[in-house]
């Protein structure tokens, strides 16, 4: 079990064992929640893009319509 004390800035710092399990970045941004009396931080991850699948859909959509993709 790790630990950590509330700053008087209200700041925790998350141990590097835990930050290094959950792969966080500095700036990471977290969303809190209360659950049962328990505070929740949960990373906000920026959504990974399949890139190949957004050009395919572009490409059928165009096709849809009649046009050639660049």
């Amino acid at each position: 079990m790790h630990t950590a004390s509330l700053s008087s800035k209200g700041q925790i710092v998350i141990p590097k064992a835990l930050r290094s399990e959950l792969n966080l970045a500095p700036g990471t941004r977290f969303a809190l929640t209360i659950d049962a009396g328990r505070l929740v931080l949960e990373p906000l991850r920026e959504p990974e893009f399949d890139l190949d699948a957004i050009h395919a859909a572009v490409d059928a959509l165009a096709a849809c319509l009649g046009r050639n993709p660049p």
